[in-house]
């Protein structure tokens, strides 16, 4: 046993471990009665090791696992065991092992040493090895045999604690990724120098995906990305290479596939309703106030998509506990329609999602909705109990594929003849992704409203499948193969965040008023409780907020008493 241990040691690099073992048989098809002796020179084809193997990243501190599965061997002219990797299972996904009890039904009585014969295993079990990504048609499990028991129950504790730890720290389709299971690199590359028809790997490493990148690993600095090195600490130069490839080949791909270009003009806004119904002309908000003294440039000036967040939509007990109907987003999208003007006629509401008092509604032109694809909607409660809806988050995923300019690519094909414009038929897509949350209240509850970030960024997740929809209060909504919203192109944030201002009451009314302060916007700003979180990193660390030039924000209470600037008496 001691000697297999070493061996998988030194066939490993110094950055994984062996957690547990078992010497097993690969069976083709499982017998009625398990094999007498795993050891027997009848059984030397077929004995194998499998092997938890661990990687542990000190840095990120993050852990991901493997099930190796290693075929003994013996040199030439040489009595010289050796193990050599003739599989790898990464651990996540569907990665299971399946085990089924053989009973063993006689006993091996050539023996005459009593204990040798009392010591025999009475039973043995089988093995199946699913895969992380399923089974292939046509394909069956690997299967094995065990007798070793105790060492077996190691093995699956140490799989399943594995598979626990990637799935319950990461929201993200490793499939899809390109940052994990990069260890493995070396392996392979070895299998396949010494065994080049085999198929090692039970994974996917495709060199561009089509997911966008997430961005909270995209927006960092390609250096501040590769693996840390220092005196006496190498860094993981395969991971490395392979990032720098990816990273390369995607910049290339998008630039070669985007030929249909068009600016595209966005307005997002967000309101807190108070549980009220729409009472008043809402333009100045829907299509902004305008202060250009010219002509505008463009002879069609509105914006190609509205996203609208709305707080507080339903204040009733029942929409808490059930759906109510959708009265009141259908009185909001007409008084949306009814701000538009004329414009209205030009668009058309694409998606909306709504989860008691959250609502976001999504309006395009109708001369771009084709462009626009692979809608998805999600929402997750972070309110009472962590789950209710009274607080958190709705939240919409599209595609825009730019119109194709036919006459531009022909025009371009004259100034270039060469060029082939084989390529230019896919003219590339953007995804965006849209959430409006509504967080925690109170002056003091600034650590909540952070954790409520946290907790809605990790479970705010759109299915693979458009037609996908999760439950109410976004519980379990993070499922295997689902998009996270920050594996997209832009990430837009919006709505009653509730982050206050830590300035006494008194000082900020007499701050505001004191007309011959210019700056005072700006020290305000200063105690802004959302700033000090982005800037300690506590929450928003990946945003960019738009400059703030108006005054702040308050909670309005009707038939309250108000002081000369509009502000109430509270």
């Amino acid at each position: 046993m001691s000697s297999i241990r070493s061996l998988l040691d030194s066939s490993l690099s110094s950055t994984e471990t062996v957690l547990s073992f078992v010497e097993t048989l690969s069976i083709t098809n499982l017998p009625s009665i398990p094999p007498q002796n795993l050891e027997a020179p009848e059984n030397w084809h077929d004995r194998r090791v499998l092997a938890a193997v661990s990687h542990k990243d000190d840095w990120a501190l993050t852990e991901e696992g493997a099930l190796f599965v290693y075929k003994f061997t013996s040199p030439e002219n040489s009595a010289v065991l050796s193990l050599d990797v003739q599989r790898i299972y990464p651990i996540y996904g569907n990665f299971s092992i399946v085990m089924g009890q053989m009973r063993r039904n006689t006993i091996d009585l050539s023996t005459a040493n009593s204990k040798v014969i009392l010591d025999q295993p009475r039973s043995g079990f089988s093995l199946s090895v699913n895969p992380a990504e399923g089974l292939q048609n046509g394909t069956e499990a690997a299967k094995f045999y065990a007798a070793d028991v105790q060492s077996l129950g190691i093995l699956i504790a140490e799989c399943k604690r594995l598979k626990n730890e990637i799935e319950s720290s990461r929201n993200v389709d490793v499939e899809q990724s390109q940052i994990y299971f990069n260890w493995l690199v070396p392996y392979y590359s070895r299998f396949i120098h010494q065994y080049p028809c085999h198929v090692l790997i039970d994974i996917s490493m495709p060199i561009a995906s089509s997911m966008p990148p997430d961005l909270r690993v995209a927006n960092k600095n390609l250096l501040d990305r590769l693996s840390p090195a220092s005196a006496g600490f190498s860094g993981n130069d395969n991971a490395d290479i392979r990032l720098i490839r990816d990273e390369w080949v995607r910049d290339r791909a998008r630039s070669l596939s985007r030929q249909g270009k068009r600016k595209l003009s966005l307005r997002l806004g967000t309101f807190n309703v108070n549980g009220k119904l729409p009472s008043q002309d809402l333009s100045s908000w829907i299509q902004g106030v305008s202060t250009s003294i010219a002509e505008p440039v463009n002879n069609d000036p509105g914006p190609d998509v509205l996203a609208l967040g709305f707080q507080e939509l339903d204040l009733s007990t029942e929409a808490l506990i059930y759906s109510v109907g959708s009265a009141r987003e259908d009185a909001w999208t007409m008084a949306i329609k009814a701000a538009l003007g004329e414009k209205g006629m030009d668009y058309e509401k694409l998606t909306s999602k709504q989860l008691v008092g959250m609502l976001i509604i999504i309006f395009v032109k109708k001369k771009l909705k084709h462009c626009f694809g692979e809608v998805r909607a999600t929402a997750a409660g972070s309110g009472i109990l962590g789950i209710m809806g009274n607080k958190g988050a709705t939240a919409v995923r599209l595609v825009f594929t730019p119109p194709f300019n036919a006459e531009a690519l022909e025009v371009e094909a004259q100034q270039s003849p060469d060029s082939s414009l084989e390529h230019t038929k896919d003219t590339g897509a953007v995804t965006f992704t849209f959430v409006n949350a509504h967080m925690a209240a109170f002056d003091e509850m600034i650590d909540r409203r952070n954790q409520d970030f946290h907790e809605l960024s990790k479970r705010l997740a759109f299915g693979k499948d458009p037609d996908d929809d999760d439950n109410v209060f976004g519980v379990d909504s993070v499922a295997s193969g689902s998009i996270n919203i920050y594996e997209t192109d832009a990430l837009f944030w919006m709505g009653d965040l509730n982050y206050r201002v830590d300035v006494p009451d008194p000082d900020f009314r007499d701050l505001l008023k004191d007309n011959e302060w210019g700056d005072r916007l700006q020290t305000l700003i200063r105690y802004d409780q959302l700033k000090k979180s982005i800037i300690s990193k506590k929450a928003f660390e990946c945003f960019r907020e738009h400059s703030i030039t108006f005054l702040p924000t308050y909670r309005f209470g009707a038939g309250q008493v108000m002081d000369e600037l509009g502000y109430d008496q509270k």
